[in-house]
């Protein structure tokens, strides 16, 4: 692990306003405790009324009954997976993500203090047929008081497998992160870009963001042939681009950023993996190109290169995983790159990679200039 005084330090009200407004009763043990003493009450009035029916000689109604504990018991089920996966920590999330399925446009708003916040658009980036990814949306973050005539770098944000490109904008509370970090001062404004690295045909829902060989999607190349040329092309970007990505995307980050340095200045790896795993064997046709897609095994012959990795280990990383992770930090910075290595006390799952977020960005925009002070204490 890094050396304590290698880990970026929040200062209390930064740390403050990360955590204003990003959890709420939707991601409380109370109301899941609640809703389902709710419906073990449900079930015992109703036995009881069904009773006194009975003893009346009349006929038992217990359909009304059942079927109300029943919903109960659901939303209670929904509501404790809901608490232990992260994924909507708010109702402003849940919100945000019923928006993205129904093709609705995130706008600005203030950040919690009052702070202005960024807007959030969904855009559909033209997709060439020769990579074979289908039409998705992609979610644009741009800084409070945007200015195309000045320039800014910019986030990609890979999600996890399962997943979608609304995941770091909802369950990743990107946005606030974002504005928290730039209204305070820690880090220059970013763009953020938030992409969908789902395919088509064998490894569509685990793409690891891969070029298949087995008839499936380029994914490889619709991010850095396509999604980064678009936005540099749109937006007003200066040619500094960092990939960040939790889990599956946080591989994807890993890989796409160490093979490519001369397009990634920056990595964020959250709870990463370090090979393809089963999207690679569905991706890719033989052991060879898996292979070359082993970080493990291509990290100590890597050219050298001034590129800044924070890796993000979560509770859930066990003594295998942690002990590979601390090898190929060994083996990056033996080959030029300014590696943060730590664990958060947060397991694998969006309220994890929400605690691990701002800490790695802050460490990343650091070593590459991109934060207009020296110290976040």
């Amino acid at each position: 692990m890094s050396p304590a005084s290698d880990v970026p330090t929040l200062s209390p009200d930064v740390v403050r306003a990360l955590a204003a407004g990003t959890t709420d009763w939707i991601s409380s043990w109370w109301t899941v405790a609640a809703v389902a003493a709710l419906a073990v009450a449900l079930l015992a009035l109703g036995w009881r009324a069904s009773r006194r029916r009975a003893a009346a000689g009349r006929p038992r109604r217990r359909w009304i009954t059942i079927a109300s504990a029943s919903v109960a018991t659901v939303l209670a089920l929904a509501l404790a997976a809901n608490v232990t996966a992260g994924y909507f920590p708010t109702v402003g999330a849940l919100g945000r993500w019923t928006g993205s399925m129904l093709g609705l446009d995130e706008g600005g708003d203030d950040a919690d203090g009052g702070a202005p916040a960024g807007e959030v658009a969904e855009v559909t980036i033209p997709v060439p047929a020769d990579v074979s990814m289908p039409s998705s949306s992609t979610w644009i973050y741009t800084p409070p008081g945007y200015d195309a005539s000045r320039t800014y770098p910019v986030l990609l944000l890979a999600h996890g497998s399962p997943g979608t490109s609304a995941d770091w904008i909802t369950a990743g509370e990107a946005p606030h992160v974002l504005d928290v970090l730039i209204d305070a001062g820690v880090i220059d404004p970013v763009i953020a870009v938030a992409f969908d690295m789902n395919g088509t045909g064998p490894g569509a829902d685990d793409t690891e963001c891969l070029d298949s060989t087995t008839g499936g999607s380029d994914v490889e190349s619709y991010l850095d042939d396509v999604v980064v040329p678009w936005v540099d092309a749109t937006y007003a970007t200066n040619g500094t681009h960092l990939i960040a990505g939790f889990s599956a995307g946080a591989f994807c980050a890993l890989d796409q950023g160490l093979r490519h340095p001369e397009t990634y200045a920056g990595i964020v790896a959250i709870a990463p993996y370090l090979d393809p795993g089963s999207g690679g064997e569905a991706m890719l046709a033989t052991a060879a190109e898996r292979a070359a897609h082993d970080v493990r095994a291509y990290a100590p012959a890597l050219p050298t290169a001034d590129q800044a990795v924070a890796l993000m280990l979560v509770d859930d990383d066990d003594g295998t995983v942690r002990e590979h992770l601390v090898q190929t930090a060994d083996d990056l910075r033996g080959v030029g790159r300014s590696v943060l290595l730590h664990q958060v006390d947060a397991g694998h799952t969006w309220a994890g990679a929400r605690e691990a977020f701002p800490l790695a960005l802050v460490d990343v925009a650091r070593h590459l200039g991109l934060t207009p002070v020296t110290s976040t204490s």
